[in-house]
């Protein structure tokens, strides 16, 4: 955590905001992941402040986003973590369609929808990645999507289906 805050410090003083605020922003996930509440909550603000100066990429406003839709749907705030999910999903449609950052953001999303019972919804979004990871052959984004439709599948009820699609998942991520 030290040394994400020294380079935050240093591309801050540098003039480069978006460095401080991407130093800033993995500061604070390394405090969430740390149990160190106070300073991912500072260096989420941080983050913030960096990029009111120069505006943050869209993949790392995503990433924010995400990461906060994460810490209240560890809280139980389903609907603020759904919310902070379609922000992030929305962030990134008109830049990065196609790419490993839309794959996460539409499977985060969709978990929040199962979260919430929007089994439909859901399954649209995980389709969604599946079909992003596939064509720009991201095996993980392939294996995870498919994971996730079989946990909605044993959600359904579903047994066949989530065991023929986590045979598939497992396959996918072994190779």
């Amino acid at each position: 955590l030290a040394c994400w805050l020294a380079g935050e410090k240093r591309g801050a003083r540098g003039g480069v905001g978006r460095v401080g605020g991407r130093r800033a922003r993995y500061g604070a996930w390394l405090g969430h992941q740390g149990g160190q509440a106070e300073e991912r909550r500072a260096c989420d603000a941080r983050a913030e402040a960096h990029w009111a100066r120069t505006g943050p990429h869209p993949n790392e406003h995503s990433a924010a986003l995400r990461r906060r839709g994460f810490i209240f749907q560890k809280a139980g705030d389903q609907p603020a973590a759904l919310g902070l999910y379609r922000q992030s999903v929305e962030l990134l449609r008109p830049h990065s369609v196609e790419t490993h950052f839309m794959v996460s953001a539409l499977n985060d999303l969709a978990g929040a929808k199962l979260n919430c019972g929007d089994l439909e919804g859901a399954e649209r979004d995980y389709r969604e990645a599946l079909g992003i990871a596939e064509a720009i052959r991201s095996p993980s984004g392939e294996a995870y999507s498919k994971g996730n439709l079989a946990n909605l599948a044993l959600q359904r009820l579903d047994w066949a289906t989530a065991e023929a699609v986590a045979r598939q998942a497992v396959t996918i991520a072994e190779a």
